[in-house]
């Protein structure tokens, strides 16, 4: 089941995402970004991206159908601004797992979903690492 990587379009996103290719296919990887022009680093690595600045709860509910877990690599700022349409596209979505890089802030997430909050590393690639150990009781 696909992991989507959110508001992905910073060097920590990019690090997330190349953590989680490593992996080969043992993981189907599709992000989000705030602009088309951010796209291109993506398609060039064949990860399926969603233009959408985190504020369209149905775009969002669409890229997240069939996934397991999102990834929110810009936690604090995505998740104080953006806590109800995150939680409206999640609602019935088929997600098991939230990690959130930085703070879970006001989010509440509903009950079932496992939530999981990694430490901002300095260093983007610690980041990653620690992002990927997160999720490494993927299912499926």
């Amino acid at each position: 089941m696909p992991v989507v990587v959110a508001s992905a379009a910073t060097e920590l996103g990019h690090a997330v995402v190349s953590a989680l290719l490593d992996l080969g296919a043992e993981v189907e990887v599709r992000a989000t970004v705030p602009s088309i022009a951010d796209r291109l680093w993506f398609l060039e690595r064949g990860v399926p991206v969603a233009v959408t600045d985190l504020h369209d709860a149905e775009l969002l509910a669409a890229v997240l159908a069939g996934a397991h877990t999102l990834v929110l690599v810009d936690g604090s700022s995505t998740v104080a601004s953006q806590a109800g349409v995150i939680l409206e596209a999640i609602a019935d979505s088929d997600l098991t797992r939230l990690v959130v890089v930085g703070a879970l802030g006001a989010l509440r997430p509903p009950a079932g979903l496992e939530v999981i909050v990694v430490p901002v590393e300095p260093e983007p690639l610690a980041t990653a690492a620690a992002v990927l150990a997160a999720d490494s009781r993927r299912s499926g």
